[in-house]
């Protein structure tokens, strides 16, 4: 369980076949505690049924942040942070919004190998114009 810290209570659990990350795993000091990051591996996942309360559903703007490092990726599809469907189903383009850090290029023409931070709205991972997907020979 990865608890929330807002007082809602929007836990996150397990996801139904995935398994839970090592809560020791990234050991951190900050102010002269240990705190501890989330090791994230493939077949590992959390999620939270929506709607919940404080979360923002269908268009209700909202803001969210990830702190992720760049040693740590691949191209696999896809290690999102965010909002998605409640339950494990494709709904159809739009339908979530999550913020994806891989290196997947998945429009093709990218001009490097990532890693990049991407938006997953669903069917499809998005990249700016500023040196990734559709900039070809640019820096």
């Amino acid at each position: 369980m990865i608890y929330d810290q807002s007082g809602h209570k929007n836990h996150l659990a397990i996801e139904d076949h995935d398994q839970a990350a090592s809560a020791t795993e990234l050991p951190v000091t900050i102010g002269g505690h240990t705190v501890y990051g989330v090791y994230i591996r493939p077949g590992m996942g959390y999620r939270h049924p929506a709607p919940s309360t404080g979360v923002a559903v269908g268009d209700r703007p909202e803001g969210m942040y990830m702190v992720t490092g760049g040693v740590h990726v691949n191209r696999g599809c896809c290690f999102d942070f965010g909002n998605v469907e409640a339950k494990i189903h494709d709904d159809g383009a739009g339908h979530m919004d999550a913020v994806n850090f891989s290196t997947k290029c998945f429009f093709g023409n990218c001009t490097s190998g990532g890693p990049w931070v991407q938006a997953d709205l669903e069917n499809g991972l998005f990249q700016g114009d500023k040196g990734t997907d559709r900039s070809a020979g640019k820096p």
